[in-house]
């Protein structure tokens, strides 16, 4: 891998918490990042909606 083709930084924030930013390189790693995250998430923004 010669680091000529960057993957572009991609930032997401937590659908749950809306607190959490991930922030990974290229989709694949935000996919893992994010759900990594959603693991402990407590969703504490998220409200009671049941």
């Amino acid at each position: 891998m010669d680091g000529s083709a960057k993957t572009p930084v991609m930032r997401r924030t937590c659908p749950w918490c809306a607190s959490a930013r991930v922030i990974a390189f290229g989709e694949e790693g935000l996919v893992r990042a994010l759900a990594r995250h959603l693991e402990t998430c407590t969703g504490e923004e998220a409200g009671d909606d049941e």
